[in-house]
């Protein structure tokens, strides 16, 4: 029997006789392949998750391997009661895409297939579902409660079963990644509520945080819980409106959805807290600016909403920001750089063409070093940015840091010989400034060690009139 797996070449000694004389040859035999294997499931797998898993939570993989290393295709064929569960088709990686109830289903076998594109093969795969303490992390849907609802509107919802004394509200802080399923209950901030008064209102919405708390649960007096309310928008909108619920004593139990008002001066604080950290949360940026917050406030280094999305490459959001009302373009951090600076020394060249656009900009400003845009542009050797900034009428070319270098200095000493040639043809370009240790452009060239550029640039400095100091002295 042939078996392509095991041997896939036999070379065999032929001899051939006449009665006197003999001869030999070897002969080689190749043993093609046939797809005579099905693929094989590693026997008795099983896997657990727990109940409050969100969709998307890794499960397990279902091992699988095929003689004929084909490509294999995992689907569920039976036992996915529910749809609750997922399978990567060509990874056999099982995902949880629905709701889990231990209490209603704390085991599922699922039937797993297996092919290879012509041969198939099924297995029983057990997936174990773990209780979880419900009360801390109380994340069920209320059923049929959420259908009287539209967007963040006030609205009420209606159950029946649990008392006044029974009810607790249960402020839920936001876990990474930001999803309505990741919310976890803070349990210090659980309180008592028994009626919809003023003061309580004013307690929530001082206790409320304008980030991270958004999306509260009911808990049955550490029993099952009644329920969590979802965010009936995405997450971004949801953050938007800081959502509490609140018994007001009203036979049986209605719960009112309230909206909880947050103040500008509130949403400033809470940007510039976004503002300092490491990676700020742009959506949480964004959304505080559009609901109110200081679109000009400032994180501990002196920068701004604008600036901060143009270091961090942020160009979408720096657009969007340049078409907000009140934002102040000018603004300049602790090291006195403007967003222009910025969106220089980082080469967006697409945000300095934006910024070059508003009314008012300070194309000139300087920093702590007096340092223009243009400065920092030839320092740099961003050619494209030193092209658009030469288109602005008012540039000025000739202006000095505080070492006495002008732009073309700058470019000459750093080596950057196409900048040197567009700031040579600029309009009212003056090549022969004495900068800084008394030297000229010219000077500065004949310093660059021996190369092509270095040619090339006293060449074109020369032919636009430039000269030593030494040659300027003599005159």
């Amino acid at each position: 029997t042939l078996d392509f797996e095991i041997t896939q070449s036999y070379t065999l000694t032929i001899s051939v006789s006449d009665g006197k004389l003999s001869a030999t040859a070897d002969v080689t035999v190749n043993v093609t392949d046939v797809n005579d294997n099905a693929p094989t499931i590693a026997p008795e797998q099983a896997f657990s998750v727990p109940e409050d898993a969100v969709n998307g939570t890794a499960v397990g993989t279902v091992q699988a391997s095929d003689a004929e290393t084909n490509n294999l295709t995992f689907s569920i064929t039976q036992g996915n009661t529910g749809n609750v569960f997922a399978i990567g088709e060509g990874t056999g990686a099982i995902t949880v895409a629905g709701s889990l109830d231990f209490e209603t289903a704390p085991i599922y076998t699922l039937k797993v297939s297996v092919s290879d594109g012509s041969l198939s093969v099924t297995a029983d795969i057990t997936i174990n579902v773990t209780d979880v303490d419900e009360t801390a992390t109380t994340r069920k849907e209320i059923a049929g409660l959420l259908s009287t609802l539209e967007d963040t509107q006030d609205g009420h919802l209606q159950t029946t079963g649990i008392t006044n004394a029974q009810m607790k509200l249960a402020a839920l802080k936001m876990e990474s990644p930001a999803t309505a399923a990741t919310y976890k209950a803070a349990i210090d901030a659980i309180v008592a509520v028994e009626e919809l008064t003023e003061e309580t209102i004013m307690i929530l919405q001082g206790e409320i945080d304008a980030i991270t708390q958004k999306i509260t649960a009911l808990e049955n007096a550490g029993n099952a819980p009644a329920g969590t309310l979802q965010p009936l928008k995405d997450d971004l909108e949801a953050r938007k409106t800081a959502q509490k619920v609140l018994s007001n004593g009203a036979s049986g139990l209605t719960t009112e959805l309230r909206k909880i008002t947050v103040s500008e001066e509130t949403k400033t604080m809470a940007l510039r807290t976004e503002l300092n950290k490491l990676s700020p949360d742009w959506d949480v940026i964004l959304m505080l600016i559009s609901e109110g917050a200081d679109v000009n406030a400032k994180n501990n280094s002196g920068r701004t909403v604008l600036m901060l999305s143009i270091i961090n490459g942020q160009t979408a959001a720096a657009n969007a920001l340049l078409n907000v009302s009140g934002i102040m373009v000018n603004i300049k951090d602790i090291s006195d750089n403007t967003a222009l600076m910025l969106a220089v020394v980082n080469d967006r060249i697409a945000t300095v063409n934006a910024l070059l656009k508003v009314d008012g900009i300070e194309v000139n400003a300087k920093n702590n070093q007096s340092n223009t845009a243009l400065h920092l542009a030839a320092i740099n050797g961003y050619i494209a940015v030193v092209e658009a900034l030469l288109k602005v009428d008012d540039i000025e070319v000739n202006a000095k840091n505080n070492a006495g270098n002008t732009a073309l200095i700058l470019a000459v000493f750093f080596g950057h010989t196409a900048i040197v040639n567009a700031l040579l043809n600029a309009d009212g370009i003056e090549v022969n400034i004495i900068g800084g240790d008394n030297k000229t452009a010219f000077d500065r060239a004949n310093d660059l060690s021996d190369s092509d550029d270095k040619t090339a640039t006293i060449t074109a400095i020369r032919n636009a009139g430039g000269k030593t100091k030494a040659e300027l002295d003599r005159e």
